[in-house]
This record gives structure tokens, C-alpha cells and sequence, in this order.
């Protein structure tokens, strides 16, 4: 199976990554039955798994000071049984409020996979950290339930269809964000990388000819996606005709978009980014310093920028010109206060 999450087993070790996810086109519309295209990015969360010398399962999260909890057979069995039986996330989640919230993706993973699927990983110390920024729109929670999922079924040598592996995955997302919709475009891209276009109804890995740059600016702190969302119901609900009209243009986007991306003509792709980011202007889900920065990446020669998934601050993605970034982009971004990530279109194509 190639995916994009990349799992090597080393000497009494397995490291598992799942890259980044961002959005390129078409977010909000597609809610609304048009399409979007998503984007794996080369920023990386990371698994290592090893056994403990025990019987039990051990999970550590290294980017928050090196929290640790074990769990037995006896505790991940109940963990699956309220999970597999809740009426609401919000039910589950109360009835597990034992545990710190920051565990409770993991375990709920990790219980489905050993009660449903016999991948059990009781023996074992389960390491987790992320250079993905997170709370920016960069999926940095998906991508830790993906290689946390791939890294479990690799070390017991399970193997589940794609779908059943997004869908595991997607349980910590559903956790995480307290909602059973959650996780349906950022794991998939995730688990298969490069580009993936996803409508109301599918999600397709798009194969491409190259690895193009992005550049991803942090703008600051983002509104929450219910939010944003929220806009853009009322919106909807106050002037349907318009709203509908915005989502077109947007899906035209997404469409030339794709073309241009699988031709490799950056230029054209960025030229649909920019129209893009205008629209969802309109669409009230962006903000003065997503604004702010796709001016600048304007100026500066960048041939398209937009800001990427909810909206409201978080991070905007640019494409330079001839893959390279003028020193006046550097410049005028860290002048108002943003930084700056340099990273690539992940395409990797890696067994688990």
C-alpha cells in the first residue's frame, strides 16, 4: 500500500510520519457541494513506537512537557465499549473525563484498533510529537492520529483497507473537535498525501508531476472554524442567490485550479489562489492580517497566495515565483510580524 504517512522500522523501533495538510482551493464551498482541493505539506508529526518491557500500552506527548499515561487490556476495552456505544462525542467524552484530554484521541484510537480489529498495542511505549504548528489550519491533530494509527496496525502487522484506516484515524479527530463529521478531508490527505480533491460526496488522491513550493505564513492567532462557519451560514441564510453565486466562482477555481497543478503551471494555479481569497473575502472568513499578507506576497512576486482552511488569521499559503521567495517577501512579512514556513508538496509514496 503507498501512502503518504511513511513508517520505517528501525533496530527495536518504529518511526511513523504524517505530513501537514492545507487547503489550496475551495474551502466553505465545499460544504456547500462544490469542490475543494487539499494539499499533504512537508512538515511532519511523528511516532515512534517501542516496546516497554510490559504489558501494557504507554503513551507519551513530548510537545507537552513529556505527559505520560499506560493503560492495561482491561482499561482499553472499556474505553472502546462507551466509545462503540456513546449516543454523542460529548457523551463519551464526559464519561472518559478521568483521563486528561490531551490522551483521549489516542486511547480512543488505540482502543478501536485493539477491540475491533485485534491490532493490539499493549506492550508498548508510544512516543508522539509534531514541528506542525499548531491550532494555524496546518491539521497538526490529524496528522498525529494518522501516524499514530499507521504506526500501531505496522507493529502488529494489521492490515485494514484505506478506508477503514482513514476512518480509525479520524476517531482522535472526532474527539479532538467533538464532532462525528471532523476529519474527512484533513486525514485522508494526510494518510495518502500530495493533492486530493474532495467533494460532498468522494475524496481522490490526484497524482502530479512534481513537488511544488509553498510558502506558509503564520498571520496569528485564528478565529475557531465553528466561527467562520457561522458567517457563512448567515450569509447564506440573508442572500442565498449571492452566496450561491460566490460558490461557483469558487468551485471554477477549484477546477482550474486542479488543471494547472497536474500541467505544473504554477502560474496559472496562483492566479486562481488569489481569485480564490478574494471570494472567500466575501464570503466574511477571512481576516485584516490574512489580508495583510497576501498583499504583500502580491508585491513581492508571489504568483498566489490565500489563506487556508477555516479563515479568520491562522495561516495563509503562497507560491513563489520560479520556486524561489524574494528577500522583500522575507522582509515585509517579518516586519508585520509574521513568520514564515518553507515547505513542499509532499508526494511521498511509502509502505505501512
Amino acid at each position: 500500500m503507498h501512502v503518504g504517512a511513511f513508517c520505517a522500522p528501525e533496530a527495536n523501533q518504529m518511526i511513523t510520519r504524517a505530513p501537514g495538510v492545507v487547503k489550496l482551493f475551495g474551502e466553505h464551498a465545499v460544504v456547500h457541494g462544490r469542490t475543494a482541493v487539499a494539499a499533504a505539506v512537508s512538515v511532519f508529526a511523528t511516532v515512534e513506537l517501542e516496546p516497554n518491557g510490559g504489558d501494557e500500552l504507554s503513551i507519551w506527548l513530548e510537545d507537552f512537557g513529556g505527559k505520560a499515561i499506560s493503560m492495561d487490556q482491561r482499561a482499553l476495552k472499556a474505553a472502546y465499549e462507551k466509545y462503540a456505544s456513546r449516543k454523542s462525542i460529548d457523551e463519551y467524552i464526559s464519561e472518559m473525563s478521568a483521563y486528561d484530554k490531551l490522551f483521549l484521541p489516542y486511547i480512543t484510537i488505540a482502543a478501536r484498533l485493539h477491540s475491533a480489529f485485534g491490532a493490539s498495542p499493549l506492550g508498548n511505549k508510544i512516543r508522539i510529537s509534531s514541528s506542525i504548528p499548531m491550532q494555524k489550519g496546518l491539521a497538526s491533530s490529524a496528522a498525529c492520529s494518522t501516524a499514530f494509527t499507521i504506526a500501531i496496525l505496522s507493529n502488529s502487522g494489521t492490515s485494514l483497507p484505506d478506508d477503514s484506516v482513514i476512518d480509525v484515524a479520524r476517531d482522535g479527530e472526532r474527539v479532538v473537535h467533538k464532532n462525528d463529521n471532523a476529519g474527512r478531508i484533513d486525514v485522508p490527505t494526510s494518510f495518502y498525501g500530495g493533492l486530493v480533491k474532495v467533494s460532498s460526496s468522494e475524496i481522490t488522491p490526484i497524482k502530479a508531476k512534481n513537488s511544488i513550493k509553498l510558502m506558509l505564513i503564520d498571520t496569528g492567532p485564528k478565529k475557531s472554524t465553528a466561527e467562520t462557519v457561522g458567517n457563512v451560514t448567515r450569509l447564506y441564510t440573508s442572500n442565498r442567490a449571492y452566496a450561491e453565486s460566490l460558490f461557483d466562482q469558487i468551485d471554477e477555481c477549484s477546477q482550474k485550479g486542479i488543471e494547472a497543478l497536474l500541467n505544473s503551471d504554477t502560474k496559472t494555479a496562483g492566479m486562481y489562489m488569489y481569485t480564490n481569497q478574494k471570494l472567500l473575502e466575501k464570503l466574511g472568513v477571512s481576516s485584516d492580517s490574512i489580508e495583510t499578507a497576501v498583499r504583500i506576497s502580491k508585491d513581492t512576486g508571489m504568483l498566489g497566495a490565500k489563506l487556508s482552511g477555516g479563515g479568520g488569521g491562522g495561516i495563509a499559503v503562497a507560491i513563489p515565483g520560479d520556486g524561489q521567495a524574494s528577500a522583500a517577501f522575507y522582509d515585509r512579512l517579518k516586519e508585520a510580524g509574521f513568520s514564515i514556513i518553507e515547505a513542499n508538496i509532499y508526494h511521498a509514496e511509502s509502505h505501512y
